[in-house]
């Protein structure tokens, strides 16, 4: 028997994004915050699209500490069935609510050029993952059963592995200190960077990414171990 082939698309709700930016309008404009529409669904089943995609996104699902709000997927896997579809998840667990950042105490990814603290917590402290682990749990166990795929999220401003990329265009964190760059700034990473490789990374400030540039092989150690801490 052949593979059965599937096709996919996503929805980016306009609640996510930051009004009157260039790149929401153009979000807009394609109908991407559309796509659980029943005319979208029907003209999207009728092209050979048979998963949709919602983003679950932690600060929205628990906007109060253990008050899960789970209408608007509800709503979604609900769209899906009256049109023969499924729903499929692409997971956000790296923008947490608001209440969390206040009280628990992880430190977040530190930019190697200002010395500034991003929104995102630290790839390099043991409790991020722990916290990302809890809200996988908590969704497995509602809709586990229901969807049709999970596209894994954990870091950066899109959810697929990175680090922050300046993105500004959803409000999870307009405003905050966000942009291209190196993210290795804060302490459980400089201890990691240390452990590694037995000497301390430079500190913050172009001249600290200077020095390590002047030195080829030492550039080419660190760019491993940074992009490898993504995935480590």
């Amino acid at each position: 028997m052949p593979p059965i082939v599937r096709f996919h698309t996503r929805c980016i709700p306009a609640e996510q994004l930051v009004p009157g930016h260039p790149t929401s309008r153009i979000i807009i404009d394609n109908g991407l915050c559309d796509t659980f529409s029943d005319d979208s669904l029907r003209a999207l089943r009728d092209t050979g699209v048979s998963v949709v995609e919602a983003r679950a996104v932690w600060a929205m699902l628990e906007p109060t500490e253990n008050r899960w709000d789970w209408e608007y997927l509800d709503r979604c896997l609900e769209a899906c069935a009256r049109h023969g579809m499924e729903l499929g998840l692409f997971v956000w667990p790296q923008h947490a609510p608001a209440w969390f950042l206040e009280k628990c105490g992880i430190p977040h990814m530190r930019c190697m050029e200002h010395g500034e603290d991003s929104r995102f917590l630290s790839f390099w402290s043991p409790r991020t993952i722990e916290t990302f682990e809890r809200c996988y749990q908590l969704i497995a166990d509602r809709y586990g059963k229901s969807i049709a795929m999970v596209y894994v999220g954990s870091a950066g401003c899109y959810g697929e592995p990175q680090y922050p990329q300046g993105v500004t265009h959803y409000h999870f964190f307009s405003g905050t200190h966000n942009h291209k760059g190196f993210w290795c700034g804060d302490d459980l990473a400089r201890l990691s960077f240390s452990d590694t490789f037995g000497r301390a990374l430079p500190a913050a400030g172009s001249l600290g990414l200077s020095m390590l540039r002047e030195d080829p092989a030492a550039w080419l150690e660190f760019a491993r171990w940074y992009t490898s801490s993504l995935t480590s």
